[in-house]
Protein backbone atom coordinates (compact mmCIF):
# COMPACT_ATOMS: atom_id res chain seq x y z
CA UNK A 1 0.00 0.00 0.00
CA UNK A 2 1.57 3.27 -0.91
CA UNK A 3 1.65 6.11 1.18
CA UNK A 4 -1.32 8.37 -0.57
CA UNK A 5 -3.65 4.87 -0.35
CA UNK A 6 -2.92 4.59 3.64
CA UNK A 7 -3.73 8.22 3.79
CA UNK A 8 -6.75 8.31 2.18
CA UNK A 9 -7.93 5.27 3.40
CA UNK A 10 -7.14 5.33 6.81
CA UNK A 11 -5.60 9.35 8.02
CA UNK A 12 -8.92 10.86 6.89
CA UNK A 13 -10.93 8.33 8.14
CA UNK A 14 -13.73 8.88 11.44
CA UNK A 15 -11.21 6.51 13.78
CA UNK A 16 -8.16 8.28 12.97
CA UNK A 17 -8.82 11.29 16.10
CA UNK A 18 -5.83 13.37 18.12
CA UNK A 19 -2.90 11.53 15.66
CA UNK A 20 -4.35 7.82 16.93
CA UNK A 21 -5.97 5.47 15.25
CA UNK A 22 -8.78 4.23 17.42
CA UNK A 23 -8.31 0.40 16.10
CA UNK A 24 -10.54 -1.20 18.77
CA UNK A 25 -13.70 0.72 17.49
CA UNK A 26 -12.51 0.05 13.90
CA UNK A 27 -12.63 -3.82 14.26
CA UNK A 28 -15.90 -3.15 16.13
CA UNK A 29 -17.35 -1.67 12.61
CA UNK A 30 -15.78 -4.35 10.58
CA UNK A 31 -17.03 -7.20 13.02
CA UNK A 32 -20.40 -5.70 13.05
CA UNK A 33 -21.17 -4.87 9.15
CA UNK A 34 -19.53 -8.64 8.78
CA UNK A 35 -22.83 -9.55 10.35
CA UNK A 36 -25.36 -7.39 9.00
CA UNK A 37 -23.86 -9.00 5.31
CA UNK A 38 -24.26 -12.79 6.85
CA UNK A 39 -27.58 -11.45 7.84
CA UNK A 40 -28.39 -10.46 4.59
CA UNK A 41 -27.19 -13.23 2.71
CA UNK A 42 -28.98 -16.00 4.79
CA UNK A 43 -32.26 -14.01 4.30
CA UNK A 44 -31.66 -13.64 0.65
CA UNK A 45 -31.03 -17.53 1.10
CA UNK A 46 -34.05 -17.89 2.69
CA UNK A 47 -36.22 -16.65 0.00
CA UNK A 48 -37.18 -13.75 2.36
CA UNK A 49 -39.74 -17.02 4.34
CA UNK A 50 -41.45 -14.93 7.08
CA UNK A 51 -40.53 -16.67 10.14
CA UNK A 52 -43.75 -18.14 12.07
CA UNK A 53 -44.19 -16.70 15.73
CA UNK A 54 -46.32 -18.46 17.72
CA UNK A 55 -46.39 -19.20 21.79
CA UNK A 56 -50.42 -20.14 22.42
CA UNK A 57 -50.95 -23.80 22.97
CA UNK A 58 -47.09 -24.54 24.44
CA UNK A 59 -46.04 -23.58 20.97
CA UNK A 60 -42.42 -21.63 20.81
CA UNK A 61 -40.60 -19.25 19.34
CA UNK A 62 -36.65 -19.51 19.51
CA UNK A 63 -34.14 -16.32 17.83
CA UNK A 64 -30.35 -15.90 18.00
CA UNK A 65 -28.92 -12.88 20.38
CA UNK A 66 -27.90 -11.15 16.95
CA UNK A 67 -31.53 -10.36 15.78
CA UNK A 68 -33.09 -7.16 16.20
CA UNK A 69 -36.69 -6.59 15.33
CA UNK A 70 -37.68 -3.49 14.59
CA UNK A 71 -40.87 -1.57 15.87
CA UNK A 72 -42.46 0.77 13.58
CA UNK A 73 -42.80 3.97 15.75
CA UNK A 74 -45.21 6.89 14.24
CA UNK A 75 -43.54 10.03 13.66
CA UNK A 76 -40.19 8.88 13.77
CA UNK A 77 -38.82 10.13 10.43
CA UNK A 78 -35.59 9.69 8.45
CA UNK A 79 -33.56 6.55 10.49
CA UNK A 80 -29.97 7.29 10.74
CA UNK A 81 -27.18 4.96 9.37
CA UNK A 82 -26.62 2.53 12.76
CA UNK A 83 -23.62 0.54 13.02
CA UNK A 84 -22.42 0.59 16.39
CA UNK A 85 -23.57 2.66 19.97
CA UNK A 86 -19.88 4.13 19.45
CA UNK A 87 -20.63 6.32 16.09
CA UNK A 88 -17.42 7.57 15.34
CA UNK A 89 -18.77 10.39 13.10
CA UNK A 90 -20.13 12.54 16.05
CA UNK A 91 -17.07 13.99 17.05
CA UNK A 92 -18.16 17.68 15.42
CA UNK A 93 -21.29 16.82 16.76
CA UNK A 94 -22.51 18.69 20.27
CA UNK A 95 -22.91 16.80 22.94
CA UNK A 96 -24.52 16.61 26.59
CA UNK A 97 -24.48 13.63 29.28
CA UNK A 98 -26.17 12.91 32.45
CA UNK A 99 -26.11 10.23 34.68
CA UNK A 100 -29.00 8.73 36.73
CA UNK A 101 -30.33 5.01 37.90
CA UNK A 102 -33.24 2.85 38.63
CA UNK A 103 -34.00 2.66 42.18
CA UNK A 104 -36.55 0.53 44.02
CA UNK A 105 -39.14 2.97 46.28
CA UNK A 106 -40.51 1.78 49.49
CA UNK A 107 -43.19 -0.11 47.53
CA UNK A 108 -41.39 -2.17 45.31
CA UNK A 109 -41.70 -0.11 42.44
CA UNK A 110 -39.02 0.98 39.88
CA UNK A 111 -38.28 4.65 40.22
CA UNK A 112 -35.77 6.37 37.64
CA UNK A 113 -34.42 9.71 36.79
CA UNK A 114 -36.36 11.37 33.79
CA UNK A 115 -35.04 14.31 31.40
CA UNK A 116 -36.89 16.86 29.26
CA UNK A 117 -35.23 17.67 25.92
CA UNK A 118 -35.83 20.93 24.14
CA UNK A 119 -35.15 20.78 20.49
CA UNK A 120 -35.45 24.67 19.02
CA UNK A 121 -34.73 23.35 15.48
CA UNK A 122 -35.35 20.23 13.55
CA UNK A 123 -31.93 18.00 13.60
CA UNK A 124 -30.57 14.60 14.05
CA UNK A 125 -29.80 13.31 17.13
CA UNK A 126 -27.82 10.42 18.51
CA UNK A 127 -28.90 9.08 21.90
CA UNK A 128 -27.54 5.83 24.21
CA UNK A 129 -27.98 5.30 27.09
CA UNK A 130 -25.55 2.45 29.00
CA UNK A 131 -24.64 1.09 32.37
CA UNK A 132 -22.78 3.80 34.98
CA UNK A 133 -20.87 0.41 36.39
CA UNK A 134 -20.73 -2.38 33.88
CA UNK A 135 -18.53 -4.72 36.23
CA UNK A 136 -20.49 -4.77 38.64
CA UNK A 137 -23.33 -6.07 36.66
CA UNK A 138 -23.18 -10.20 36.51
CA UNK A 139 -21.86 -11.52 33.24
CA UNK A 140 -23.45 -12.72 30.15
CA UNK A 141 -26.66 -10.48 32.16
CA UNK A 142 -26.72 -7.14 31.68
CA UNK A 143 -29.53 -5.06 32.88
CA UNK A 144 -31.33 -4.08 30.32
CA UNK A 145 -31.35 0.01 30.14
CA UNK A 146 -33.70 1.53 27.64
CA UNK A 147 -35.23 5.14 26.86
CA UNK A 148 -38.30 6.11 25.58
CA UNK A 149 -39.22 9.17 23.89
CA UNK A 150 -42.76 11.00 23.99
CA UNK A 151 -43.13 14.46 22.03
CA UNK A 152 -45.01 16.80 24.34
CA UNK A 153 -48.20 18.09 22.09
CA UNK A 154 -51.17 20.05 22.64
CA UNK A 155 -53.63 18.01 24.30
CA UNK A 156 -51.49 14.88 25.20
CA UNK A 157 -47.94 12.98 24.43
CA UNK A 158 -47.00 10.85 22.02
CA UNK A 159 -44.33 7.87 21.91
CA UNK A 160 -42.06 8.41 18.51
CA UNK A 161 -39.17 6.47 19.11
CA UNK A 162 -36.90 4.39 21.83
CA UNK A 163 -33.61 2.90 21.86
CA UNK A 164 -34.47 -0.63 20.51
CA UNK A 165 -30.65 -1.85 19.27
CA UNK A 166 -28.05 -2.90 21.73
CA UNK A 167 -24.33 -3.87 21.49
CA UNK A 168 -22.41 -6.84 23.17
CA UNK A 169 -21.84 -4.38 26.33
CA UNK A 170 -25.40 -3.13 27.30
CA UNK A 171 -24.99 -0.20 25.29
CA UNK A 172 -28.61 0.70 23.67
CA UNK A 173 -28.82 3.67 21.06
CA UNK A 174 -30.88 5.25 18.47
CA UNK A 175 -30.54 7.35 15.95
CA UNK A 176 -32.93 9.73 14.00
CA UNK A 177 -34.56 13.31 13.44
CA UNK A 178 -36.31 15.26 16.08
CA UNK A 179 -38.56 18.09 14.59
CA UNK A 180 -38.90 20.94 17.16
CA UNK A 181 -40.36 20.56 20.07
CA UNK A 182 -40.14 19.30 23.70
CA UNK A 183 -39.66 15.57 24.41
CA UNK A 184 -39.45 13.79 27.49
CA UNK A 185 -37.06 11.12 27.48
CA UNK A 186 -38.53 7.91 30.54
CA UNK A 187 -35.78 5.30 31.54
CA UNK A 188 -37.05 1.90 31.22
CA UNK A 189 -35.60 -1.38 32.40
CA UNK A 190 -37.63 -4.11 32.55
CA UNK A 191 -37.13 -5.34 36.01
CA UNK A 192 -35.42 -9.10 34.82
CA UNK A 193 -32.35 -8.71 36.11
CA UNK A 194 -32.76 -5.52 38.51
CA UNK A 195 -33.21 -7.42 42.18
CA UNK A 196 -35.38 -6.19 44.44
CA UNK A 197 -33.64 -4.96 48.11
CA UNK A 198 -36.88 -4.52 49.62
CA UNK A 199 -37.72 -8.66 50.14
CA UNK A 200 -34.12 -9.27 51.15
CA UNK A 201 -32.58 -6.84 53.88
CA UNK A 202 -33.24 -7.93 57.64
CA UNK A 203 -34.05 -4.92 60.01
CA UNK A 204 -32.10 -6.12 62.39
CA UNK A 205 -28.68 -6.15 62.03
CA UNK A 206 -27.91 -8.75 64.88
CA UNK A 207 -29.31 -11.39 62.25
CA UNK A 208 -26.88 -10.39 59.60
CA UNK A 209 -23.24 -10.14 58.33
CA UNK A 210 -22.70 -6.86 57.65
CA UNK A 211 -19.07 -4.57 57.20
CA UNK A 212 -18.38 -1.70 59.50
CA UNK A 213 -19.11 1.45 58.12
CA UNK A 214 -17.02 3.60 60.50
CA UNK A 215 -13.85 2.66 62.56
CA UNK A 216 -12.03 4.50 65.98
CA UNK A 217 -8.76 5.97 65.30
CA UNK A 218 -6.25 7.93 68.08
CA UNK A 219 -6.16 11.75 67.37
CA UNK A 220 -4.29 13.98 69.78
CA UNK A 221 -4.67 11.49 72.12
CA UNK A 222 -8.55 10.79 71.67
CA UNK A 223 -10.50 8.15 70.09
CA UNK A 224 -11.95 9.53 66.67
CA UNK A 225 -14.46 7.98 64.67
CA UNK A 226 -13.72 7.85 60.76
CA UNK A 227 -15.66 6.28 57.85
CA UNK A 228 -13.43 2.73 56.39
CA UNK A 229 -11.59 3.07 52.99
CA UNK A 230 -14.67 0.94 51.74
CA UNK A 231 -17.82 2.96 52.84
CA UNK A 232 -15.75 5.97 52.03
CA UNK A 233 -15.25 3.98 48.16
CA UNK A 234 -18.67 3.29 48.58
CA UNK A 235 -19.70 6.80 49.05
CA UNK A 236 -17.56 8.24 46.23
CA UNK A 237 -19.79 5.76 44.29
CA UNK A 238 -22.73 7.21 45.16
CA UNK A 239 -21.70 10.83 44.77
CA UNK A 240 -20.88 10.07 41.30
CA UNK A 241 -24.35 9.03 40.55
CA UNK A 242 -26.19 11.47 42.40
CA UNK A 243 -23.82 13.78 40.52
CA UNK A 244 -26.05 14.12 37.15
CA UNK A 245 -24.27 16.93 35.52
CA UNK A 246 -20.99 15.18 36.07
CA UNK A 247 -19.17 18.02 37.21
CA UNK A 248 -18.00 16.93 39.98
CA UNK A 249 -20.14 18.93 42.44
CA UNK A 250 -24.00 18.61 43.72
CA UNK A 251 -26.08 21.01 43.27
CA UNK A 252 -29.22 21.65 45.19
CA UNK A 253 -31.56 20.02 42.80
CA UNK A 254 -28.54 16.56 42.97
CA UNK A 255 -28.86 16.81 46.72
CA UNK A 256 -32.39 17.10 47.15
CA UNK A 257 -33.32 14.47 44.52
CA UNK A 258 -30.41 11.98 46.59
CA UNK A 259 -31.92 13.24 49.90
CA UNK A 260 -35.55 11.77 48.40
CA UNK A 261 -34.31 8.39 47.37
CA UNK A 262 -32.17 7.93 50.91
CA UNK A 263 -34.81 8.97 53.19
CA UNK A 264 -38.06 10.16 50.93
CA UNK A 265 -37.82 14.09 52.51
CA UNK A 266 -37.51 17.16 50.53
CA UNK A 267 -34.76 19.21 51.15
CA UNK A 268 -35.64 22.48 53.35
CA UNK A 269 -34.03 25.84 53.08
CA UNK A 270 -32.32 25.64 56.20
CA UNK A 271 -31.26 22.47 55.53
CA UNK A 272 -29.33 23.47 52.63
CA UNK A 273 -27.88 26.81 53.93
CA UNK A 274 -26.72 24.44 56.76
CA UNK A 275 -24.88 22.69 54.59
CA UNK A 276 -23.37 25.38 52.91
CA UNK A 277 -22.56 27.03 56.22
CA UNK A 278 -20.46 23.96 57.34
CA UNK A 279 -19.29 21.82 54.79
CA UNK A 280 -16.86 22.33 51.71
CA UNK A 281 -18.66 23.92 48.92
CA UNK A 282 -17.68 25.37 45.29
CA UNK A 283 -19.11 27.70 42.94
CA UNK A 284 -22.22 27.30 45.99
CA UNK A 285 -22.13 23.31 45.48
CA UNK A 286 -21.15 20.36 47.83
CA UNK A 287 -18.03 18.66 47.32
CA UNK A 288 -16.70 15.14 46.96
CA UNK A 289 -15.17 16.14 50.46
CA UNK A 290 -18.13 17.84 51.40
CA UNK A 291 -20.35 14.72 50.93
CA UNK A 292 -18.33 12.91 53.06
CA UNK A 293 -17.44 14.89 55.88
CA UNK A 294 -21.93 15.33 56.26
CA UNK A 295 -21.64 11.37 56.27
CA UNK A 296 -19.03 11.45 59.14
CA UNK A 297 -21.04 14.34 61.34
CA UNK A 298 -23.72 11.89 61.03
CA UNK A 299 -21.90 8.66 62.41
CA UNK A 300 -21.09 11.62 64.98
CA UNK A 301 -24.16 12.93 65.64
CA UNK A 302 -25.33 8.78 66.55
CA UNK A 303 -22.97 8.49 68.59
CA UNK A 304 -20.92 5.97 66.08
CA UNK A 305 -24.38 3.87 65.42
CA UNK A 306 -24.86 2.55 61.72
CA UNK A 307 -28.21 2.02 61.82
CA UNK A 308 -29.27 5.73 59.73
CA UNK A 309 -25.89 4.66 57.10
CA UNK A 310 -27.02 1.30 56.61
CA UNK A 311 -30.69 2.42 55.83
CA UNK A 312 -28.87 5.32 53.39
CA UNK A 313 -27.35 2.54 51.56
CA UNK A 314 -29.61 -0.27 51.20
CA UNK A 315 -31.66 3.02 49.88
CA UNK A 316 -29.45 3.39 47.16
CA UNK A 317 -29.27 0.04 46.15
CA UNK A 318 -26.22 -1.38 48.02
CA UNK A 319 -26.34 -4.40 50.04
CA UNK A 320 -24.62 -5.39 53.72
CA UNK A 321 -21.57 -6.80 51.78
CA UNK A 322 -21.16 -3.48 50.05
CA UNK A 323 -22.29 -4.56 46.89
CA UNK A 324 -24.34 -2.58 44.57
CA UNK A 325 -26.73 -5.57 42.92
CA UNK A 326 -30.30 -3.33 44.04
CA UNK A 327 -30.16 -0.48 41.52
CA UNK A 328 -28.57 0.46 38.12
CA UNK A 329 -26.67 3.24 37.53
CA UNK A 330 -26.91 4.66 34.01
CA UNK A 331 -25.18 7.17 31.98
CA UNK A 332 -27.67 9.46 29.45
CA UNK A 333 -25.76 10.33 26.34
CA UNK A 334 -27.69 12.52 23.72
CA UNK A 335 -25.77 14.12 20.24
CA UNK A 336 -27.22 16.38 18.05
CA UNK A 337 -25.45 17.76 14.67
CA UNK A 338 -25.89 21.66 16.38
CA UNK A 339 -26.53 23.73 19.55
CA UNK A 340 -30.12 23.08 18.80
CA UNK A 341 -30.93 21.54 21.84
CA UNK A 342 -31.19 21.54 25.62
CA UNK A 343 -31.31 18.80 28.02
CA UNK A 344 -32.27 19.13 31.81
CA UNK A 345 -33.18 16.67 34.42
CA UNK A 346 -36.84 16.72 35.14
CA UNK A 347 -37.76 14.34 38.22
CA UNK A 348 -36.76 10.96 39.70
CA UNK A 349 -40.46 8.78 39.38
CA UNK A 350 -41.94 5.52 38.53
CA UNK A 351 -42.85 5.82 35.14
CA UNK A 352 -46.19 5.25 36.12
CA UNK A 353 -49.09 3.70 33.69
CA UNK A 354 -48.53 5.99 30.83
CA UNK A 355 -45.11 3.70 29.47
CA UNK A 356 -46.86 0.53 30.37
CA UNK A 357 -49.80 1.99 27.59
CA UNK A 358 -47.30 2.93 25.47
CA UNK A 359 -45.78 -0.39 25.68
CA UNK A 360 -48.83 -2.32 25.00
CA UNK A 361 -50.04 -0.25 22.04
CA UNK A 362 -46.66 -1.45 19.98
CA UNK A 363 -46.88 -5.06 21.21
CA UNK A 364 -50.41 -5.10 19.31
CA UNK A 365 -49.28 -3.42 16.04
CA UNK A 366 -46.14 -5.00 15.75
CA UNK A 367 -46.43 -8.45 18.01
CA UNK A 368 -48.42 -11.64 16.71
CA UNK A 369 -51.72 -12.43 18.23
CA UNK A 370 -53.92 -15.08 19.28
CA UNK A 371 -57.30 -15.61 20.98
CA UNK A 372 -57.04 -17.55 24.58
CA UNK A 373 -59.58 -20.72 24.52
CA UNK A 374 -61.07 -19.27 21.74
CA UNK A 375 -62.40 -16.23 23.16
CA UNK A 376 -63.01 -13.32 21.30
CA UNK A 377 -62.79 -10.87 23.66
CA UNK A 378 -59.39 -11.99 25.29
CA UNK A 379 -56.45 -11.75 23.22
CA UNK A 380 -52.35 -12.75 23.87
CA UNK A 381 -50.22 -10.36 22.03
CA UNK A 382 -46.67 -11.22 22.11
CA UNK A 383 -43.27 -9.87 20.56
CA UNK A 384 -40.44 -11.40 20.95
CA UNK A 385 -36.57 -10.02 19.81
CA UNK A 386 -33.01 -10.79 20.42
CA UNK A 387 -32.80 -9.36 23.56
CA UNK A 388 -36.08 -9.38 25.51
CA UNK A 389 -39.70 -10.86 24.70
CA UNK A 390 -42.98 -9.17 25.93
CA UNK A 391 -46.35 -11.14 26.78
CA UNK A 392 -49.54 -8.79 26.81
CA UNK A 393 -52.95 -9.72 27.44
CA UNK A 394 -56.42 -7.59 26.25
CA UNK A 395 -59.54 -7.61 27.74
CA UNK A 396 -62.30 -6.69 25.58
CA UNK A 397 -65.21 -7.93 27.64
CA UNK A 398 -67.06 -6.05 30.28
CA UNK A 399 -65.40 -8.01 33.75
CA UNK A 400 -62.64 -9.02 35.14
CA UNK A 401 -60.62 -11.87 34.05
CA UNK A 402 -57.85 -14.13 35.81
CA UNK A 403 -54.99 -15.23 33.13
CA UNK A 404 -52.54 -17.78 33.85
CA UNK A 405 -49.46 -17.31 32.06
CA UNK A 406 -47.26 -20.74 32.44
CA UNK A 407 -43.38 -20.21 30.78
CA UNK A 408 -41.83 -22.63 32.73
CA UNK A 409 -41.22 -24.64 29.98
CA UNK A 410 -39.30 -22.03 28.26
CA UNK A 411 -35.48 -22.48 28.08
CA UNK A 412 -32.69 -20.06 29.37
CA UNK A 413 -35.33 -17.62 30.21
CA UNK A 414 -36.40 -15.13 33.10
CA UNK A 415 -39.30 -12.91 33.71
CA UNK A 416 -40.03 -9.55 35.50
CA UNK A 417 -42.62 -11.17 37.93
CA UNK A 418 -39.90 -12.97 39.13
CA UNK A 419 -41.67 -16.04 38.40
CA UNK A 420 -42.17 -17.81 34.81
CA UNK A 421 -45.46 -18.65 36.38
CA UNK A 422 -48.04 -15.74 36.73
CA UNK A 423 -51.80 -15.16 37.16
CA UNK A 424 -52.45 -11.89 35.52
CA UNK A 425 -55.50 -10.15 36.79
CA UNK A 426 -56.84 -7.67 34.01
CA UNK A 427 -59.82 -4.99 34.16
CA UNK A 428 -62.50 -4.65 31.86
CA UNK A 429 -61.72 -3.15 28.39
CA UNK A 430 -58.18 -2.92 29.48
CA UNK A 431 -54.06 -4.39 28.31
CA UNK A 432 -52.02 -5.37 30.76
CA UNK A 433 -47.93 -6.39 30.42
CA UNK A 434 -48.15 -10.61 31.82
CA UNK A 435 -44.44 -10.82 31.08
CA UNK A 436 -41.09 -9.12 30.05
CA UNK A 437 -38.62 -11.95 29.18
CA UNK A 438 -34.95 -11.76 29.09
CA UNK A 439 -32.69 -14.78 28.40
CA UNK A 440 -30.76 -16.14 31.66
CA UNK A 441 -27.82 -15.33 29.80
CA UNK A 442 -27.21 -13.59 26.42
CA UNK A 443 -24.39 -15.67 25.39
CA UNK A 444 -26.66 -18.77 24.84
CA UNK A 445 -29.98 -18.97 22.44
CA UNK A 446 -33.15 -19.07 24.13
CA UNK A 447 -36.80 -20.35 23.82
CA UNK A 448 -40.01 -18.41 25.16
CA UNK A 449 -42.65 -21.36 25.51
CA UNK A 450 -46.15 -19.95 27.07
CA UNK A 451 -48.99 -21.86 28.30
CA UNK A 452 -51.98 -19.50 28.91
CA UNK A 453 -55.55 -20.76 30.79
CA UNK A 454 -58.21 -18.85 32.35
CA UNK A 455 -58.46 -18.68 36.64
CA UNK A 456 -62.11 -18.87 37.48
Amino acid sequence: MSEAEFERIFMRSPFMRDDFFHYIEFCRLVEKTTEKCLNKCLEVARGLEKEEISIANAKYNERPKTCIPRFNIPDAANNLEVNSSSNSNLKHWACRRFNGSFYFDDEGNIVTHQYILEISTACNVWLTIEPLFPNSIEENCLIDCLIYVFKDGDSSTQLVSFTENRDDEGCYYLGTKFEPGRYFLQPFTSGCRLKNSHSNFETDSSFVSRKSLIRQSPVDGERRLRLTDEYRDVLACIFKVVDLDGNGRLNRQEFTLFQWQSCGEELTDDEWKALKDNFEMEEGELTLNGFLDAHLVEAENNDGDEDDLWKTLHCMGYDDSLRLVHACPFLLTVCTEEQVTRLRVSALKNSGPSLEKAICRQVMEVGTSSKIRNMNDLTLYSFIGGHSAILAVQNKAHSMVAVRLDCTSSENCCSHRGNLDYVLHVAPKATLIGHYLMPLNDKENWKVICVETLVM
